[in-house]
């Protein structure tokens, strides 16, 4: 009899967990890679306006291209431009996306960050005290632009931001 009990509770426990795990919901993450060649293409399937740096310090071009989707909608495009050599890159992205300066600030515990502005716009200026990469975020036109490097200055990496167009 103690068999059939343990094997009992055995079945409600997985049926219950099975119950849960079936009805709990998931995002759906998906990544599309763009190569330098299909940057054009990545802009036309892109859901959103977005602004693009004009201004490109030390023969850089873009190398590549992402958009990422939550549940099949577009949230976000990023784009990798680097020098001939790859001695010099930066990360820029795109972001459909609510989330507040402060939050930003707040949520990213291993980066000192301080106010500026971009163009007139709230930005916020951050370095990781453990690396000493950089990263400028502001939002323009409901969009949440980023810019991120190891190797490039501050005073170069605004001027990257300040030529969105």
């Amino acid at each position: 009899m103690k068999h059939y009990f343990i094997i009992g509770s055995i079945f409600i426990v997985l049926a219950i967990g099975s119950l849960f795990l079936f009805t709990k919901r998931t995002a759906e993450i998906e990544t599309i890679h763009y190569s330098m060649n299909e940057i054009d293409e990545a802009l036309k399937a892109l859901e959103f306006d977005i602004k693009l740096p004009t201004y490109l310090p030390r023969e850089m071009t873009m190398k590549e291209a992402t958009i990422s989707l939550v549940d099949k909608k577009q949230i976000m495009i990023g784009f990798r431009y680097s020098n001939l050599d790859n001695t010099y890159s930066y990360e820029f992205s795109a972001t459909k996306s609510n989330e507040s300066l402060k939050d930003i600030a707040s949520n990213n515990q291993y980066w000192r960050w301080t106010e500026t502005e971009v163009n007139e716009n709230k930005a916020l200026i951050g370095i990781n005290e453990k690396t000493m990469d950089l990263n400028i975020v502001f939002r323009k036109d409901k969009i949440l632009y980023r810019f991120y490097t190891k190797k490039i200055e501050e005073s170069t990496l605004l001027k990257i931001a300040a030529s969105l167009e």
